[in-house]
């Protein structure tokens, strides 16, 4: 995915993404907004996050591999 593309995803509002509503909801819940705030967290942070599980930190690692962008999580 060219940069532009990689851009747009992550500034995305995460409620405007193909992503579950379970997952926009935990997001929302724990002020998160975007991908690009959702990358400043290691995964084992977010995780235990109120409303966040293993399987919706899955699914947010795998929308961003789906993207081309899977080398961005935890590399904060």
């Amino acid at each position: 995915m060219n940069s532009q593309g990689e851009i747009n995803v992550l500034n995305c509002q995460i409620q405007q993404l193909e992503l579950s509503a379970e997952l926009k909801r935990a997001a929302n819940a724990n002020g998160i907004k975007t991908m690009q705030q959702l990358l400043r967290y290691r995964t084992q942070e977010v995780e235990r996050w109120p409303g966040f599980n293993i399987q919706l930190v899955h699914e947010y690692v795998n929308f961003l591999e789906m993207k081309g962008m899977g080398v961005l999580v935890d590399h904060c």
